[in-house]
């Protein structure tokens, strides 16, 4: 007489086999939603970080020279006209002749300019108080005496401060290629450090 045991066993092992046939072999695992996105996202950032603060340049510098139009001061930056519009539409108005100005936001704020590595292309840097307009006459004034081979007060000079997301660089290579940029410029020297050093 036949071991039903053993015939229990076999029929489970057909069964079992027979399901493993059936079942579908290229079933995949689904995959968590939003890794390539954000891959996508961290990758374009830079550029775009890049870009936004272009945008604020471009109104600091309108802020700093009433006399620069809009489309120069897109033009002069790099930055698309109708990209302002559309990410800075806000910080811009038309005064009566329908020329398109920035918005004076704060009476107090004031923009001043610093020389950057890059021959006539100041930076405009927005100071929101007396002190920090004292500040940027400080690095100035470093800078100044650093042309002059003096590096004794940039060495005093804080290290790593921005003062409207700008840099004032202390880094002896970063500050000599500014004053080899200063030495290549037609406007002279003491016109910049006596705009910028010496605030009200």
């Amino acid at each position: 007489m036949p071991n039903r045991h053993l015939l229990r066993k076999k029929s489970s092992s057909r069964r079992s086999s027979i399901s493993t046939k059936n079942k579908p072999s290229n079933q995949r695992t689904p995959q968590k939603r939003g890794r390539k996105s954000t891959a996508v996202k961290s990758s374009q950032s830079p550029q775009t970080s890049a870009r936004l603060a272009l945008g604020r340049t471009v109104i600091a510098d309108m802020l700093g020279d009433p006399s620069l139009s809009f489309t120069a001061a897109a033009r002069k930056w790099g930055v698309d006209p109708r990209w302002l519009q559309k990410h800075y539409g806000s910080e811009f108005e038309k005064d009566s002749s329908g020329r398109i100005k920035a918005k004076v936001r704060n009476p107090r704020h004031k923009t001043l300019y610093k020389p950057t590595a890059t021959p006539g292309m100041p930076v405009p840097v927005v100071t929101k108080s007396r002190r920090e307009r004292l500040l940027v006459g400080e690095w100035m004034a470093a800078l100044n005496e650093a042309g002059k081979g003096h590096w004794s007060r940039m060495r005093k000079f804080p290290k790593g401060k921005r003062i409207g997301g700008v840099l004032l660089e202390t880094d002896p290579k970063q500050v000599q290629e500014i004053l080899e940029a200063l030495a290549d410029e037609e406007s002279p020297f003491e016109r910049l450090y006596r705009a910028v050093a010496r605030p009200l």
